[in-house]
C-alpha cells in the first residue's frame, strides 16, 4: 500500500472534547492526484487538512506518509510577520527565488500575485484580507513541496490572483488537495 499512495489515512477518528469531528475515515491518494473537497461549515474539512499536514496528531487509526513527501500547507488564517513588507515576507531579503530547478527574480514573481512597485514595500500588517491571501499563497507556491493543502485558497482573492493560482495548480505535478465552496474553481483544478 505505501508504495503507491503517497498518503493514506486508515480508520482516522477525530473527536474534539465530546464531539466526534471525523469518524473511520479511510482515505488514500495517488502520486499527483488534485483532490478537490466540498462540504458545508463544520463537517470537518480543515480538521481533516491539519491531520494531513501533521498539525493535529490527536486522533485514532493509522496516518502513513510515503518516503519524501514534503508538505506545503495553507490555512484559511496565514500567518504572516505584520513588521514585514510584502517583498521581505515572500523573499526573505533575496532578490532570486529558486522555484524548482529554476531561480527568477523575486520582484517579478511578486507581480504574478498583483504586488507591483510600491505595494512590495507595504507592510503586511496594513494589508486587507486578500492582499494577506496572496502574500502567504505567493510564499507557499515556492516553498517547492509535494504535496499542497489549501484550505479555502480563493477567499477574498482577485480574478487575476485567481488565474495565477489555478495556472500554478495545474502546472504542479505533485499531489494537491484543495478545500474549496467555489466549484468552478475545483473543475478547473481536480
Amino acid at each position: 500500500m505505501a508504495g503507491e499512495y503517497q498518503f493514506s489515512l486508515i480508520d482516522v477518528t477525530k473527536q474534539q472534547g465530546t464531539k466526534t469531528i471525523l469518524k473511520d475515515v479511510n482515505l488514500s491518494f495517488f502520486y499527483g492526484a488534485h483532490i478537490g473537497v466540498i462540504g458545508g461549515n463544520g463537517a470537518g474539512k480543515s480538521s481533516l487538512l491539519k491531520i494531513l499536514a501533521g498539525l493535529d496528531t490527536e486522533l485514532m487509526g493509522t496516518v502513513q506518509v510515503a518516503k519524501g513527501t514534503k508538505v506545503g500547507y495553507l490555512p484559511q488564517e496565514p500567518v504572516l510577520d505584520d513588521s514585514k513588507t510584502v517583498y521581505e515576507e515572500i523573499s526573505g531579503g533575496n532578490e532570486e527565488l529558486q522555484l524548482g530547478d529554476r531561480r527568477i527574480n523575486a520582484r517579478g514573481y511578486l507581480s504574478r500575485f498583483n504586488f507591483r512597485g510600491a505595494s512590495q514595500q507595504k507592510l503586511v500588517g496594513q494589508l486587507s484580507g486578500g492582499e494577506r491571501n496572496r502574500v502567504h499563497l505567493a510564499k507557499q507556491l515556492r516553498t517547492g513541496g509535494n504535496l499542497l493543502l489549501l484550505d479555502e485558497p480563493t477567499n477574498d482573492l482577485d480574478v487575476q490572483t485567481m488565474r495565477v493560482l489555478e495556472g500554478a495548480l495545474n502546472d504542479f505535478p505533485g499531489c494537491a488537495m484543495v478545500i474549496s465552496h467555489d466549484r468552478y474553481f475545483l473543475d478547473r483544478i481536480c
